[in-house]
């Protein structure tokens, strides 16, 4: 794909002229995707230091826009359609450029990449020489935003977030991991280790899996039996000198009550 010819610097400058942008009133399905149409007519203030060429390139009729995730990095590799159709790509730098867009019409534009979650909006193309700034949030995103509600005890928007990275693709490993600490932190034990069990029995070298079933059997449940038999599974795979400390600790104690039986 030819690459969006846009002024030298102008990305490195978009940060800095975030707050000055105009936001637009769109309808987004991705609840977070940030969407700005910023005007060019901004350009001569905001990217005069760092712009090195004239503005004259935009073409009138073309929508050109940029994509980031949550980290602001570029995002290529985008499919973008417009009211149904095939109409662009996003490239290495993020941008991308549509062409054949007519002023004053309204269009329907759907942003989409494998492992992201899908951005639909609609746009008001009222003039030509605005710039379409676009968020979209991978999987990856979406777990780390679903860790750090958990963090802040937001049991909704923990899963909300949750929710939102399995339909976006994101791998099942840490997905299942965190539903499994949602589900503990509000008091469903029982759910909690169901969804475990289940991710042990599809990721049977996880470890870490291992030992959060081994805690719930012995903390949560008083199941020693089953706790030692999740440590010693874990042992299998990894020697960690907690887990056998406490898996001695336990073969100890069941040796100590047959005895006194």
């Amino acid at each position: 794909m030819k690459q969006t010819a846009y002024p030298r610097g102008a990305q490195k400058c978009c940060a800095r002229i975030v707050r000055a942008l105009t936001r637009c009133t769109l309808t987004i399905r991705a609840q977070t995707a940030l969407v700005l149409l910023a005007p060019l007519t901004l350009a001569p203030l905001a990217l005069g230091s760092c712009a090195s060429g004239p503005l004259k390139q935009y073409k009138v009729q073309a929508l050109y826009g940029m994509i980031y995730d949550l980290s602001n990095k570029p995002v290529g590799g985008v499919t973008l359609s417009i009211n149904g159709k095939y109409a662009a790509s996003s490239d290495i730098h993020g941008r991308f450029a549509i062409p054949q867009m007519k002023p004053k019409l309204t269009y329907t534009v759907l942003a989409e990449k494998e492992h992201y979650e899908t951005a639909e909006l609609r746009i008001s193309f009222s003039d030509p020489t605005h710039v379409l700034y676009l968020q979209m949030l991978s999987g990856t995103d979406l777990l780390t935003e679903a860790e750090r509600a958990l963090a802040e005890k937001d049991w909704f928007k923990a899963e909300s977030f949750l929710s939102r990275a399995e339909r976006a693709g994101a791998d099942l490993l840490p997905l299942g991991y965190l539903r499994g600490v949602l589900a503990l932190h509000q008091g469903r034990d029982e759910e909690a280790l169901a969804l475990l069990l289940d991710l042990a029995e599809r990721e049977k070298s996880s470890p870490f899996v291992l030992l959060f079933i081994a805690d719930l059997y012995q903390y949560r449940f008083k199941d020693a039996d089953q706790a030692r038999h999740f440590l010693q599974k874990l042992l299998e795979l990894q020697d960690v000198p907690a887990a056998q400390s406490r898996l001695s600790l336990l073969l100890e104690n069941a040796g100590s009550m047959e005895q006194e039986r």
